[in-house]
């Protein structure tokens, strides 16, 4: 494992779950992950870990943001607030 990762590990910013998962990855990819990491563009929980693992041998930048920034689209659009006219519920 790479050293910004390990002191991520350390400081307890990582799960040690998510460390083994990351651990598989090449040297490369840990980095490709510790700096979107320390960029705020992704969280370092177990389930990213776990997603990122999955894609063991292929991990970019724009893939891990291809993946994610799907599910952030999907919750942001589910929070979407929609106003409706007063006048339309008098009307009933």
């Amino acid at each position: 494992m790479n050293q910004p990762l390990k002191e991520k590990l350390d400081n307890e910013m990582l799960s040690r779950v998510a460390a083994v998962d990351l651990s598989y990855l090449s040297a490369q990819e840990q980095k490709v992950v510790s700096e979107m990491a320390d960029q705020g563009r992704i969280k370092l929980d177990g389930k990213t870990a776990k997603c990122i693992k999955d894609m063991e041998g292929e991990v970019t930048a724009s893939r891990i943001l291809e993946c994610f920034g799907n599910v952030k689209q999907k919750k942001a659009d589910a929070g979407r607030n929609i106003k409706l006219s007063t006048f339309w519920l008098m009307d009933a």
